[in-house]
C-alpha cells in the first residue's frame, strides 16, 4: 500500500517554501541567460545543455532575430544553412 498523492494545494505550498528557502540561501543567483520570452528562455534553456551559457547568448541572439515565434522556428527544415551550429559542442 502506497501512500496518497498530494493535492495541488500541497504541492504549491511546497513549491513555496521551496522557493523562499532558494532565494534564503542565494539572494544574488540570477540567469545568465538571455531571453525576452518563455519560448526564447526555453530554447536557451535546452541549448545550454549542451555548451556553455556565452556560446548559447551568441547564437540565440542571432536564432530570435531571425525567428520570432514558435511558428517561425517550426519552419526550419534540416538543411536550413546554420542549423547545425546552434547545437554544435
Amino acid at each position: 500500500m502506497g501512500h496518497a498523492a498530494p493535492t495541488q494545494t500541497a504541492l504549491v505550498r511546497r513549491a513555496r517554501r521551496i522557493n523562499r528557502e532558494l532565494a534564503r540561501l542565494n539572494p544574488d543567483a540570477h540567469i545568465e541567460l538571455n531571453f525576452t520570452s518563455p519560448l526564447e528562455l526555453l530554447v536557451a534553456a535546452i541549448l545550454s545543455a549542451h555548451t556553455t551559457d556565452r556560446q548559447v547568448n551568441e547564437v540565440t541572439r542571432v536564432l530570435f532575430a531571425r525567428y520570432r515565434s514558435a511558428a517561425d522556428a517550426c519552419a526550419l527544415s534540416v538543411s536550413t544553412p546554420g542549423r547545425r551550429r546552434c547545437v554544435r559542442r
